[in-house]
């Protein structure tokens, strides 16, 4: 999997986007861990034990402790070679890294004027500017601003560098999508819509607004990522235009053990493994940290096996 489909990855390496980047060898390196956000990549040489037992340490005494103290549930690693995959289970031993299938899709030609501000009836797309984020009353704006600092150093870095719009119905933020890693023509999509306000179409017209707004500024390629089980996310790339370019795989970690012990059960239960499952969902309880819904699952898995 080419790291060049991930913008956040080249933004770290050329220093336009903030980030780490840890090497075994600084005059020559053959590893690399390049690390921004909720986001690490690694690329290189992935049998190199005494780099991927540095990084062991690195992770269970800083990128852990630092991601709960933010609050953070889970971070993604992506890795340019499969030669890396034995090699994460081994750096995050004992925490239970889930490997996960997911999707790129592009959009590599605009057509003007299919992105005009046409809103399903009753909401209204507004940019995501200075003004609304100021705006006093609305519903979901600290939803709004979360994202924002997600995927940006701050919300004044993105007014300064990035763009977005977000649909409004009355006094609520119904959904936003927001530019992300913008350098040389290119973008990548950050994208939500609100719960109560889903099945709507409310996702696939802020996308169109959105790519009309970066084919009038000169950005000529975008990109999106999303689960290869994230079903809707993929549905609204296409009613976009977005073609899917490929897949890859990737590997989710949770800050909590109950939470990833969980996720596995997930996992599982889609595959239709229900007894593994089941196994999951019981190790995840008997920490007592386990979410509501796992006793749920627990249960649906139990009736197929």
């Amino acid at each position: 999997m080419p790291l060049e489909i991930h913008l956040a990855a080249i933004g770290i390496l050329d220093g336009t986007a903030p980030g780490e980047i840890y090497v075994d060898d600084p005059g020559h390196p053959q590893s690399c861990l390049a690390h921004t956000s909720r986001r690490f990549f690694l690329s290189g040489a992935g049998h190199n034990p005494a780099f991927n037992y540095g990084l062991r340490e690195l992770f269970l005494n800083s990128f852990y402790p630092r991601a709960a103290a933010a609050g953070e549930e889970a971070f993604s690693l992506f890795y340019a070679s499969s030669g890396w995959e034995n090699a994460i289970e081994g750096i995050l031993l004992g925490k239970y890294p889930l490997k996960t299938r997911r999707e790129y899709y592009e959009l590599k030609a605009v057509q003007p004027g299919r992105g005009q501000r046409q809103a399903p009836g009753g909401f209204e797309i507004r940019p995501v500017d200075a003004a609304l984020l100021s705006q006093a009353g609305l519903n979901n704006l600290d939803r709004l601003g979360a994202e924002i600092v997600s995927e940006c150093p701050s919300v004044q870095a993105f007014l300064d560098t990035r763009f977005g719009f977000c649909a409004i119905k009355e006094r609520d933020i119904a959904g936003w999508c927001l530019s992300e890693f913008n350098r040389d023509g290119r973008c990548e999509v950050g994208i939500e819509t609100v719960e109560q306000f889903q099945r709507q179409g409310i996702g696939t017209a802020l996308t169109r607004v959105l790519a009309e707004h970066a084919r009038l500024i000169g950005i000529s390629r975008i990109g999106w990522h999303c689960y290869a089980s994230n079903v809707p996310s993929a549905a609204t790339a296409v009613a976009a235009g977005f073609e899917r370019i490929r897949e890859y795989n990737a590997f989710l970690a949770f800050t909590d053990e109950a939470a990833a012990l969980a996720a596995h059960g997930n996992a599982c239960f889609h595959d239709r493994r229900y007894a593994e499952a089941a196994s999951w969902y019981i190790r995840s309880m008997q920490t007592g940290r386990a979410p509501d819904w796992v006793g749920q699952n627990l249960e649906k898995a139990k009736k197929h096996i």
